[in-house]
């Protein structure tokens, strides 16, 4: 009864997560016996991006399955429902697809330059979309409260270049 308990409640979460993502997704279990009271049964799923269960393997032995999926029909599902532009940009941030790069100038102690870039090269910053203008604003954020705490950093300049050397020299 437990089993059956515990496998629908990963499909619903697991369908749930595929719907609200807008993405394929694969929950992968083992099929293992930990010991005389823990035992893992292997529920294994793959879902599309409406919440259909494209595989699935109730195991009690292991076992290797494989799925071919089409991943250009991710990119049709999203331009009919273009849900990641209606997201709250306060709330949900990328994180990612800034690099940040930390030269310090080891010869002046009192200054240290950090490099905060986009990933994606743009001529100006209003080419940046909301999603790498935040990411960017949160990773100079995150680099701040670094360097304010390790070199107790009383003051600190943020700049906006447009300089290409970065870009050419990588």
């Amino acid at each position: 009864m437990l089993n059956m308990i515990i496998s629908d409640r990963i499909f619903i979460l697991v369908r749930a997560r595929a719907i609200q993502n807008q993405c394929f997704l694969v929950a992968a279990a083992q099929v293992a016996s930990q010991n005389r009271k823990r035992q893992s049964y292997g529920y294994c799923l793959v879902v599309d991006r409406w919440g259909r269960v494209l595989l699935y393997m109730n195991l009690y032995s292991p076992l290797v399955r494989t799925i071919d999926i089409d991943l250009r029909y991710i990119e049709q599902v999203r331009e009919k429902i273009p849900f990641i532009h209606h997201r709250r940009h306060d709330l949900y941030t990328l994180m990612s697809p800034t690099t940040i790069i930390v030269p310090i100038d080891d010869k002046n102690e009192e200054k240290i330059d950090v490099v905060v870039s986009p990933f994606r090269y743009v001529e100006r910053f209003s080419q940046l979309n909301p999603e790498e203008i935040n990411d960017l604003f949160q990773s100079t954020q995150l680099i701040r409260r670094k360097i304010e705490e390790y070199y107790q950093a009383k003051s600190l300049t943020i700049s906006y270049t447009r300089s290409t050397t970065y870009w050419t020299n990588c």
